[in-house]
């Protein structure tokens, strides 16, 4: 499968006046455009059984926030746009959403 993808992201309180924990905050988004190298290829997912070569497109948004050195706080949404590769009956969009806290030491 080829994977093309376009995103970018930004931090909105770096030149601004806030707490120094908010300094770490940011936000982007990325596009996936997803395609067989062949037609008739497969894929890991088992709906995806017409020959053509469009698989989907994908748009995700999310939030990084470095609280604190050792402690990260990601919101990430996406969504699916099923392609061509997948019979109508099966072809719905797929949303997802997911909230992390990741603390190291």
């Amino acid at each position: 499968i080829n994977i093309l993808s376009v995103g970018g992201s930004f931090q909105p309180f770096s030149d601004i006046e806030v707490p120094a924990m908010f300094k770490k905050v940011a936000v982007g988004s990325k596009y996936y455009f997803y395609r067989k190298d062949e037609q008739r290829a497969g894929t890991s997912d088992f709906e995806s059984t017409d020959n053509d070569a469009d698989v989907g497109q994908e748009w995700d948004v999310y939030l990084h926030w470095q609280v604190m050195e050792q402690l990260r706080a990601s919101l990430r949404y996406g969504i699916f746009f099923s392609g061509d590769a997948f019979p109508e009956a099966t072809n719905d969009n797929t949303e997802f959403f997911s909230a992390s806290l990741t603390y190291s030491f």
